[in-house]
């Protein structure tokens, strides 16, 4: 997914180009005296230009990528302008082949495969199709179920992956499709998320208290595993409860 636009300041313009990749990857480039440039390259290269300190602050602070969301995210499909501070911001998607589909992880899944011993991950997307016809732009959403692949990482990686964009085209398996659904299907549901780890055994969440200000999530599936290898190899030699507290269960 590509979107493109201008930094506008005074009499000043920068053309950019943001490109989203898959799982919260991008890249985004500058065009500047008729040559292409990597914006985190340019931001910290020239210093003595007022534009480019205001898109470095407008970057290092994120707002860029949230005025991208709401360019993605929104019900309507047309270039939109922003303002930081003294610098204007112009964004509208590249113009593409229609059907654009835009799909956004909301919710993960995992399923236990016994003959692999390991946990398949689904991703639940929300997707934001855009169908073109004359010059008629139409806009409808659907969510479906996708396969990611086998655990192969932590939680907190799994974790992280809700709220990124992927594109479908590559191939992932589509496991159901829903009904028509509105644009609130992008709002992400991280506690339904926890509470399908929590169900399948993967993991649990400790309850808050006097020590932990947070919720302490334990992956319960990875200890069962460590502790039966340990169990394997001290097998009479110590006792279960002793290798537990060796392993800090």
């Amino acid at each position: 997914m590509k979107l493109t636009g201008n930094f506008y300041l005074e009499n000043e313009k920068i053309t950019f180009l943001f490109v989203v990749l898959d799982f919260g990857k991008k890249n985004i480039y500058l065009q500047y005296k008729n040559k292409i440039y990597d914006l985190r390259y340019l931001i910290n290269k020239i210093k003595d230009k007022k534009i480019f300190f205001w898109i470095k602050l407008y970057y290092e602070n994120k707002i860029f990528e949230s005025h991208i969301k709401k360019v993605v995210e929104s019900p309507e499909y047309k270039k939109k302008f922003f303002k930081f501070f003294e610098l204007v911001i112009e964004i509208e998607f590249v113009n593409s082949n229609f059907p654009l589909v835009i799909s956004k992880i909301i919710e993960i899944e995992p399923n236990f495969d016994e003959k692999k011993n390991n946990f398949l991950i689904y991703a639940v997307l929300a997707n934001k199709i855009i169908l073109k016809q004359s010059e008629k732009i139409q806009i409808f959403y659907k969510k479906c179920k996708i396969e990611l692949g086998y655990y192969n990482s932590d939680f907190s990686k799994i974790f992280k992956l809700l709220g990124t964009y992927i594109e479908l085209r590559k191939g992932y398996k589509i496991l159901q499709i829903s009904n028509i659904v509105n644009s609130n299907c992008f709002d992400l549901t991280k506690e339904k998320t926890i509470e399908n780890f929590e169900k399948s055994g993967f993991l649990k969440k400790n309850k808050k208290n006097k020590n932990n200000k947070k919720d302490e999530i334990i992956e319960n599936w990875i200890k069962d595993e460590t502790f039966e290898k340990v169990k394997e190899k001290f097998d009479g030699i110590l006792e279960d409860e002793i290798i537990k507290e060796l392993l800090n269960f």
